[in-house]
């Protein structure tokens, strides 16, 4: 293999990669490179998922070759003329003016195979719509859970899932089969699905492809409950309106005083109190706040909750939103305002 490449063009394209740090499996640390006609291909694997970018080059000899990632990206830091990459046996050498040097690479017919794709079909939907379904609710997955469905978002009865057992985040998606994503792989899969042309296909593994691009990823290998259920908003329940900055920033000041142990003892909890019609307060052992807020209803059951889980949940829902509370020891309903999205949050018994 040898080709000329701008060394700006191969850095950029190389940011986007699914190879490990420091595997075990050096291979795993690897990019693959493979020169013909008048590009390159780069593929990286963490023998579950696969990413290949293809870019142009001026391939002189065709082939193939391996060379450590982090390595290789280092090394093209600064540099601003065209480089030459030329391979002998596992060998590869970089060259720049006076500058060279070495990469030892392993023999390609070692390189991983990657998920199969099985059974699978090709999935007609918006896919930057699917992108940012999924991320609405990623923060909601749980890590390395025995319960393996939570450790992803699960795509399931025309909606995006992630749980972590705690809380729920859920926001429609339509015209998927059953899938459960896991947590590593849902970054690259919506950077893919945002990219031009980006097309879908699900079988025994998730691939999206574009001009140019290919990620594939495997699915987590579980059927998960109907989580469809949880999503049931209790009638006759208190209401308030709300703004996420103005209960975020309320948040953020109490914050402290919910991680003391003083006062009442609660600790790490913050109770949600009605103030008066248009204001909410915030209490947490020796702290006390109160932000601008609109009941619907004469009545607020005062509720006690996980301040870092109902920080993100009005972190997702971003601007005006509609809570839900059905009781003390119910579920509560985080509504975004313009969005069917829905954000629930577990309360804490004390």
């Amino acid at each position: 293999m040898e080709f000329s490449i701008n060394p700006g063009a191969l850095a950029e394209a190389l940011q986007h990669n699914v190879a490990e740090k420091r595997s075990v499996l050096e291979i795993f640390n690897h990019v693959r490179i493979d020169a013909l006609g008048d590009h390159i291909t780069l593929t990286t694997c963490d023998a579950a998922r696969e990413m290949a970018i293809t870019i142009p080059a001026a391939v002189k000899t065709a082939g193939g070759a391996t060379l450590d990632l982090q390595k290789l990206k280092t090394t093209l830091q600064g540099l601003t003329g065209e480089i030459q990459l030329k391979t002998t046996g596992t060998t590869t050498k970089l060259v720049q003016g006076r500058r060279h040097y070495l990469f030892q690479g392993h023999a390609l017919d070692g390189w991983p195979a990657g998920a199969d794709l099985k059974d699978h079909q090709r999935i007609d939907i918006d896919a930057a719509a699917l992108a940012d379904a999924i991320e609405a609710v990623s923060y909601c997955t749980a890590k390395d859970d025995v319960r393996i469905f939570l450790n992803g978002v699960t795509l399931m009865d025309d909606w995006a899932f992630a749980s972590d057992g705690h809380r729920l985040a859920a926001a429609p998606c339509p015209g998927l089969p059953t899938s459960i994503i896991p947590n590593d792989s849902l970054k690259a899969l919506c950077f893919s699905l945002r990219l031009p042309n980006a097309s879908l296909t699900i079988g025994s593994a998730v691939e999206v492809k574009a001009d140019n691009f290919r990620f594939r990823t495997p699915r987590i290998d579980y059927m998960p409950p109907q989580m469809k259920r949880q999503l049931a908003i209790p009638e006759d329940a208190a209401e308030l309106e709300c703004q996420a900055a103005d209960l975020k920033t309320g948040i953020a000041r109490i914050m402290p005083f919910a991680l003391s142990i003083s006062g009442n003892g609660k600790f790490g909890t913050v109770e949600i109190k009605r103030g008066d019609a248009e204001t909410v307060l915030l209490v947490a052992n020796d702290g006390e706040d109160s932000i601008p807020a609109r009941f619907s209803t004469d009545t607020w059951p005062e509720v006690a909750l996980e301040p870092a889980y109902l920080r993100d949940a009005i972190t997702a829902c971003g601007g005006a939103f509609k809570w839900i509370n059905g009781g003390a020891n119910v579920a509560q309903f985080l509504l975004p305002e313009g969005s069917d999205n829905i954000h629930v949050v577990m309360p804490k018994k004390i």
